[in-house]
């Protein structure tokens, strides 16, 4: 009989990473011989998601951060029609469609209660990847750390982050109980592991992004590459903004001559000159197929990172000097032994090193790939 997984994670948010970090978490699961679904209980930033007394927040906040978090919902319900001239809907689309063609859901769960009182027969239920236990998610971390899963099944947690370097004192007593609720316990990064040794006493294995679980042939087979654009490109990529990122794109692409193209983070376009071309719909299988036809890459962002080694691109992570929680791209440069591809914002970059031998890398990956399914594997041994 094939084991029935559940998977609750952040999804659905128009967001690149979360929607390809989830679906690879499925696929893999997949790939494995199991019959894994994502739990489909909107991420309380959804348009759908309806606010209850039992999911509010478990942590306080500042008055600004209780009214910017009760308009978001609201705002980006309208404001995606009129993004771009058309073009935010067109991307919504594209994420609507990657979804319908790769990913299985269950049914919808459009609030905390309804997935608390729901009758599932999963045989084990994983949280992850991506920051669900983020103490800033302005909402209950409860469906994130499994607590509405029957007693007596299976909870693991696949490559779960905080999105924090440390956990707020008053935080700590509800993460040391969560924690301990969890049969196995794995994180995205290397710090993740000392947060929840010091906070639960716990062990936690470092695991890959499930992104990368997947490799570069199967990432391909579901890229989508966008017509009309030039055959060579410096891909830029930002999250956080950051004048370097531009600076030391348009010098690459002049070194190289060929241009500059952008994925935005949503369907705005950044700026009113011509020096880049801003991609403002693309939806997840654009982003793979963009970045996998890149000649070179210049993020800020994790998964960007992530698929900037998984596709073998020569590549800068650029911080802002202002971003004080870096932990995320910090441990998977370091795991790869690509520590020298971090810049800080204001640093000169280096001439000598642009192209990266992705001998060392790749192996190192091949590793912690094989690491991360065996833990995957052994965490669902008994389930089988």
């Amino acid at each position: 009989m094939t084991c029935k997984i559940g998977i609750i994670t952040i999804v659905r948010v128009n967001n690149y990473g979360a929607e390809l970090q989830a679906y690879a978490t499925q696929n893999v699961l997949r790939d494995l011989g199991y019959d894994a679904e994502i739990i489909d209980y909107l991420f309380y930033k959804h348009p759908r998601h309806i606010v209850t007394k039992g999911s509010k927040p478990l942590f306080k906040n500042s008055f600004k951060k209780k009214i910017t978090e009760f308009l978001y919902p609201r705002i980006s319900k309208y404001k995606i029609l009129f993004q771009g001239n058309g073009l935010g809907l067109q991307r919504k689309q594209r994420f609507e469609a990657f979804h319908t063609a790769n990913t299985c859901f269950s049914k919808e769960y459009r609030c905390i209660e309804d997935l608390n009182t729901a009758s599932m027969d999963y045989d084990a239920y994983i949280v992850g990847s991506d920051q669900v236990w983020n103490p800033g998610n302005y909402t209950s971390l409860d469906p994130y750390f499994l607590k509405f899963a029957p007693k007596g099944k299976r909870r693991i947690s696949y490559a779960s982050s905080f999105g924090v370097s440390a956990l707020p004192v008053e935080t700590q007593d509800y993460y040391k109980q969560s924690l301990g609720e969890l049969d196995f316990i794995s994180v995205r990064e290397e710090n993740a592991v000392k947060i929840v040794k010091d906070v639960s006493g716990r062990d936690a294995q470092w695991v890959l992004d499930p992104t990368l679980l997947m490799n570069a042939d199967s990432w391909r087979k579901v890229a989508k590459y966008p017509e009309g654009l030039p055959q060579r490109y410096v891909l830029l990529y930002e999250l956080t903004p950051c004048a370097d990122l531009k600076r030391h794109a348009l010098q690459i692409a002049s070194d190289k001559g060929c241009k500059v193209v952008r994925i935005t983070k949503d369907a705005n376009r950044v700026e009113s000159d011509d020096e880049v071309i801003n991609i403002m719909d693309a939806g997840p299988a654009e982003f793979v197929g963009l970045f996998d036809k890149a000649e070179f890459v210049l993020t800020n962002s994790f998964h960007g990172t992530a698929f900037s080694i998984n596709l073998n691109k020569d590549f800068f992570v650029i911080t802002p000097a202002r971003k004080k929680n870096n932990s995320r791209q910090q441990s998977l440069l370091s795991l790869m032994g690509l520590e020298d591809r971090l810049l800080y914002e204001g640093a000169t970059m280096p001439t000598d090193s642009v192209s990266i031998d992705y001998t060392a890398p790749n192996a190192q990956l091949d590793i912690q790939r094989k690491l991360s399914i065996t833990y995957l594997m052994q965490s669902l041994d008994e389930t089988r």
